[in-house]
Formats: C-alpha cells, structure tokens, sequence
C-alpha cells in the first residue's frame, strides 16, 4: 500500500480559514467512492499549535500507478481548482510503501 500524505499552509489574508480547511476537507474525502484508486482519504483540519501546516491529507493507494491516476482524476483536479490552489500558499508532499 502506497501511502500518500500532504499538507498545506493556508494564505495569510483568507478571511474564513476554517471554512477553505471545510471545503478543502469535504471536497477531498467526498472523492472516496467516486475514484476506484482510493483505498482510504482523510483529510485532517485541526492542527496542533506546533504544527508547520494547516491542513493534512492523508491517501492510501495500491501502487505509484494508482497514485498517478488518482492525482489526474478530473473530479480530483476539479477539487484542487476550486477549493486548493486558490488559498493556499506552501505545500509538501510525502510519498511511501508500508
């Protein structure tokens, strides 16, 4: 199993951080079902204050094929449009096998 984790720094001058942290979440864990790839998603939202980033995802896929397929899934990309890149300033990504 492919673990797929990333995380996101939400932009200073977004007014509502928890509301974008929200759609962010519901957009992500909402392509559970829709996209064959994904075994598991969560999307975490409430960081400790030590935490670098606002925002975790955190995806499980069987291999780098899926991963692939999964990240250039058109519900997929439609998520990152709308409710991603739009707020978000600064993300890091970590990618390995259990």
């Amino acid at each position: 199993m492919l673990n797929h984790i990333v995380m996101w720094k939400i932009k200073e001058d977004v007014e509502d951080k928890e509301k974008v942290k929200l759609d962010i979440k519901n957009g992500l864990e909402g392509l559970f079902g829709k996209i064959k790839e994904l075994r598991e998603i969560r999307v975490e939202t409430f960081m400790e204050t030590t935490s670098t980033h606002d925002i975790a995802l955190f995806v499980k896929v069987d291999n780098e094929e899926t991963l692939k397929n999964y990240a250039t899934n058109p519900l997929h990309v439609d998520v990152i449009k709308s409710y991603i890149k739009p707020f978000v300033y600064d993300r890091v990504c970590i990618d390995f096998f259990e």
